[in-house]
């Protein structure tokens, strides 16, 4: 695989990750400091998980999220 393609997998990763987690691209632009508790928690999960870690262990995740149900 060369960088090419390496960088379009990463980027197709990253963004299956932020949509899982309902991670908009204004709040990708949004300096840190502007973001709400909330938003900061799902970033810093979305750091976690771009890694692909094999275990990952949770507790009270969603804690101050802000979740819809349809």
């Amino acid at each position: 695989m060369n960088y090419r393609q390496q960088s379009t997998a990463n980027n197709d990763h990253k963004n299956k990750v932020c949509n899982g987690l309902s991670i908009s691209a204004d709040m990708r632009s949004r300096l840190f400091d502007q973001l709400s508790g909330g938003e900061k928690k799902r970033l810093y999960l979305l750091s976690i998980l771009i890694s692909s870690p094999n275990v990952l262990i949770l507790d009270e995740i969603t804690v101050g999220w802000r979740l819809c149900y349809g």
